[in-house]
């Protein structure tokens, strides 16, 4: 896996379409998909390509790209209002989706980009702790500038699995801290060749599993 990662990063276009398609897919974590373990893998790409980019305008664009496609993926859906009842066309539309991904994407995903210049500890969960606060701390300002802004919040892929009772004890942005500890964990260990860290890390998504009694009673 490794190996492959470190081959698309050689190529910046290819890195960056990469990055894209993989924010883009972050959204079947989510409603109606519920394919809830897309996302701690998906989260893990961008900081693997974050902190492993050459420089900070490397890391910048490593983010954007990435940010871009979750954005544009999780507030496409708002083009059915935009053309259908705001009477516009559907250029205009797609337009304005566009441009509130670039937007969204700049404002609170770019700014993650600062980790690379920062020298960090060599404890690899001193180091995932450190960049999952980051994430939260950018995930929190979107609340506090969009005035509570729903979409999109990492913690709620724990809703119908077994991890669910998380929520009521952390509430969303603790699930979402966790969320974004354990893909911290996952690209750290492919960085370092971690290979112990990196099964704890994917050992720890079980929590991800979907409910069984949810199923059933959805049956």
């Amino acid at each position: 896996m490794a190996l492959q990662l470190k081959q698309i990063h050689k190529a910046p276009f290819v890195s960056y379409i990469f990055l894209g398609l993989s924010g883009a897919l972050s959204t079947l974590a989510f409603s109606p998909f519920d394919i809830k373990l897309v996302l701690p893998f998906t989260l893990a790409i961008l900081i693997f390509f974050t902190v492993n980019s050459k420089n900070f305008i490397d890391a910048c664009k490593h983010a954007f790209s990435w940010g871009l496609g979750y954005w544009v993926s999780g507030t496409g859906w708002l083009i059915v209002s935009i053309y259908y009842y705001g009477n516009t066309d559907i250029l205009i539309s797609s337009l304005i989706i566009l441009l509130m991904g670039i937007l969204l994407s700049a404002v609170f995903i770019v700014p993650f980009a600062a980790v690379r210049l920062i020298q960090l500890t060599q404890n690899i969960l001193l180091k995932s702790l450190f960049l999952a606060s980051v994430l939260i701390i950018l995930e929190l300002s979107r609340f506090l500038l969009l005035g509570g802004f729903p979409w999109l919040l990492p913690g709620l892929v724990f809703l119908d699995t077994t991890g669910q009772i998380m929520i009521p004890i952390f509430g969303v942005y603790g699930a979402s801290y966790i969320i974004y500890f354990f893909a911290s964990l996952i690209a750290l260990s492919i960085i370092e060749n971690k290979k112990n860290f990196l099964f704890l890390g994917i050992l720890c998504l079980s929590i991800l599993i979907p409910n069984q009694t949810n199923l059933n009673e959805s049956l």
